[in-house]
Order: structure tokens, then C-alpha cells, then sequence
């Protein structure tokens, strides 16, 4: 198997987010959607791979570089650059999207717009001011996200989940004889996969053993996204399955579209789990193939 980076456990946080997550933020700050997202068997270490790649996450210094840069004036003209930054954290657990900032609220569904593409509507949006505001979120929505002890893993993940940040960009450019205003938008989904298991090693049972089943569903329905991907790269003329899951509906864009994605493939180094290894790093290496 060969991939762009291997980290052992040796490997902290921080450098994970330099080599990772930092060339994501700046394709985002020019205006390409990013997302990145972490596949696994459940007890890998997935979560606490996307939870340090969030709490790591140094846009607002970069924000404030690009600020003071392309800001200027001069007697006749000048240049002003504004940025707003908004977070919003949301689970899909069972096939139900619901958001982790206002948990006590209704079921969220996606919706189609030629103008924002794929998105959640009445998904909770927070204004950002400082890294602070987004390590408070992250905390709050990982707070109430729906997790269960199993076999494999004390506090298994029982939905996927997405945090994604959303900035824009506004640049107001004033001469003698005009002013303009140019808008640029973009977004950075962290998604953190709930692991794929085996009833046999979990010992899941009752609604624990029903989550699992619909794991395990919408991670068959990414990969079959995947592979068709595959084909596509290849030359091929082949449906792509999207809608067969809401994973699959929400990643849309950022596995077809005008983004730039980064799989994290989190593996065991136990022998026990040596065929769900094998079976994550096939994943990977069809997720490799797609252009």
C-alpha cells in the first residue's frame, strides 16, 4: 500500500494538523472548499485525530495575516478586506441529521440550491470571533454526540458527525471613479466517520446492534460512491449513488465537486484487527484512485 503520509503512535497532534489540515486552510482562504475525514474500525482513533485537527486549526492567525497584507490605501484608492467566519456542528445518527449545537431541536434535512449547493437547512450557524469560540463549539457538540460502550471501545461513536467552518470573504476596492465589492466563500468539513464494526467482536446488542447496522449501511453506500468515482477517473460513464444515504448526500460536493478532501485512514495495531486493517486500507486505497 502506498499513501501520501503514515503517522505511528508515536505522532502528536500538531503535526498531524502542519502536514494535513494547514495546506487545507489556505486552498480555503482562496476560495476552495476543503474537507477531510477519518474512516475506520470503531477504537482506531479516529475522533481524537479530528479533535485535535479542530483544536489545532490556526485560521484566525492566518485570517489576521491576510488582513493586514491585502489591506492598502493610497490618496485616490484604496483596498479593504473583511472576513466572517461562522461553525456549525451536526450528527447523523440512524439516517437523522440533527444538530449538535441546539440538541433539543428538530430533525435537520439536506436540501439542493443552485446557489449554495449541497447544504443543511436550519442547521445552527455560530459566528467566530477567536480559535476560542471554535474549541467551545467543538466541545459543546462533542459533548452531546451519541456515543456507546462496546467490546471494541468504552465510548464508541454512534453517528457520524460534521464540523464545518464557513468563511467569507469580502474585499472592497474604492477609486475615483467606482467602488467594488467582490464576496468569496468557502468551507472546511472536518467529519469524523463513526467506525465500521462487527457485531461478532462488539458484542452489540439491542439499539446498540441496530446503530451498528446503520453504520455500517452508509459506510457500504460511501464506498460504493467511492468506487464508482473510481470508475469515473477511469474514463468510465457510471451513475454515482449519492442519495442513498444522507453521508453520501452531504459529502457530495466535497467528493465530486470544487473541493479539495483528504481521507485519514486510523488503523489498529493489534494482530486481532488484522482483517478490518486490510479491509481500511482497501477503502484507502480506492479513495486514492479518485481525481
Amino acid at each position: 500500500f502506498t499513501f501520501d503520509h503514515a503517522y505511528g503512535s508515536e505522532s502528536v497532534q500538531p503535526q498531524v494538523y502542519k502536514d494535513l489540515g494547514s495546506p487545507l486552510l489556505e486552498r480555503a482562504l482562496d476560495g476552495i472548499n476543503g474537507t477531510i475525514f477519518a474512516y475506520g474500525q470503531t477504537g482506531s482513533g479516529k475522533t481524537w485525530t479530528m479533535m485535535g485537527i479542530c483544536l489545532n486549526v490556526d485560521l484566525f492567525k492566518r485570517v489576521g495575516e491576510m488582513k493586514h497584507t491585502e489591506t492598502s490605501s493610497s490618496e485616490n484608492n484604496s483596498t479593504t478586506v473583511e472576513f466572517m467566519l461562522t461553525a456549525s456542528y451536526i450528527e447523523i445518527y440512524n439516517e437523522v441529521i440533527m444538530d449538535l449545537l441546539n440538541p433539543g431541536g428538530k430533525k435537520l434535512d439536506i436540501r439542493e440550491s443552485s446557489e449554495k449547493g449541497v447544504y443543511v437547512q436550519g442547521v445552527c450557524e455560530v459566528v467566530c470571533s477567536t480559535a476560542d469560540d471554535i474549541m467551545k463549539l467543538v466541545k459543546q457538540g462533542g459533548a452531546v454526540r451519541r456515543v456507546a460502550a462496546t467490546q471494541m471501545n468504552q465510548e464508541s461513536s454512534r453517528s457520524h458527525s460534521c464540523f464545518t467552518i464557513k468563511m467569507e470573504k469580502r474585499t472592497l476596492e474604492k477609486t475615483e471613479e467606482k467602488t467594488k465589492t467582490t464576496m468569496l466563500t468557502s468551507k472546511i468539513n472536518l467529519v469524523d466517520l463513526a467506525g465500521s464494526e462487527r457485531a461478532s467482536k462488539t458484542g452489540a446488542t439491542g439499539s446498540t446492534l441496530k446503530e451498528g447496522a446503520a453504520i455500517n449501511k452508509s459506510l457500504m453506500a460511501l464506498g460504493s460512491v467511492i468506487n464508482a468515482l473510481g470508475e469515473i477517473a477511469k474514463g468510465k460513464s457510471i451513475h454515482v449513488p449519492y442519495r442513498d444515504s444522507k453521508l453520501t448526500r452531504l459529502l457530495q460536493e466535497s467528493l465530486g465537486g470544487n473541493s479539495s478532501t483528504l481521507m485519514i485512514a486510523a488503523l489498529s495495531p493489534a494482530d486481532y484487527n488484522h482483517n478490518e486493517t486490510v479491509g481500511t486500507l482497501n477503502y484507502a486505497r480506492r479513495v486514492k484512485m479518485v481525481e
